[in-house]
């Protein structure tokens, strides 16, 4: 079965890793492509400048905010502008407390908003309630797939 990837937006090296590494651990099947700003983001979806097929369709695209460059805002809003990219999944995952981002973020078309936890806890919960809701996962007591994409 051809599994669509997962984007994952991050610019933080610490919660890149420890995102991975939950993903890894939770068994996720589908593949990882992996954006650090806003720029690669569009450059991973769209082509170089925006203007070519998109290289990648994912199942969902997870993205922070505050990235350097080009926001993750403006991100959203590219994705929800493009018919190849307007009906992917997007939940932004953020550090952000600002109840305006949160609104923005919805009134741009986001699916879902989640806040990061300092917490190693929370923060692993936020993850693993993402892999539950869009993710494939091996069950290793039944090895069976799980979830659709």
């Amino acid at each position: 079965m051809n599994r669509k990837p997962v984007m994952l937006v991050e610019d933080n090296e610490f919660d890149l890793d420890m995102t991975c590494h939950i993903f890894d651990r939770e068994n996720v099947l589908n593949d990882i492509v992996v954006a650090h700003d806003g720029e690669e983001a569009i450059d991973c979806l769209f082509g170089h400048g925006g203007n070519s097929s998109a290289d990648i369709q994912p199942v969902v695209i997870i993205l922070d905010l505050n990235l350097p460059g080009i926001q993750g805002i403006d991100v959203l809003k590219r994705i929800r502008n493009d018919v190849r990219t307007n009906k992917v999944p997007v939940i932004i995952f953020t550090s952000s407390e600002k109840t305006s981002d949160r609104d923005d973020s919805f009134n741009a078309g986001a699916t879902d908003f989640v806040m990061k936890s300092g917490n190693h806890r929370k923060f692993t919960a936020s993850i693993k309630k993402m892999i539950a809701d869009w993710l494939h996962v091996k069950d290793e007591s039944r090895t069976e797939e799980g979830n659709v994409g």
